[in-house]
């Protein structure tokens, strides 16, 4: 058996502009990944790693069918600034 080191990664999401930085973290003795997924490009990101894909339009749910009341199709204009 061979016995590797834990790949750890902290995930965080932040939409709307509710904040405007990621918050500091503190250093790990593991090493680890900081994910922040966000519709701001110009965040601070304060040593996270920024990803800024819109995957909940890009790459549907196979289950919505657009019939569902909190479909993306049938809320576009809660999205619409993120699908410009």
């Amino acid at each position: 058996m061979i016995i590797t080191e834990p790949n750890i990664c902290f995930i965080t999401a932040i939409y709307g502009n509710y904040d405007l930085t990621c918050k500091k973290f503190v250093s790990q003795t593991l090493s680890t990944d900081f994910i922040c997924f966000t519709d701001n490009p110009n965040i601070v990101n304060n040593g996270w790693t920024i990803d800024t894909t819109p995957y909940h339009y890009e790459i549907k749910n196979e289950i919505d069918d657009d019939n569902y009341t909190n479909s993306l199709s049938n809320n576009k204009h809660t999205f619409t600034p993120f699908l410009i």
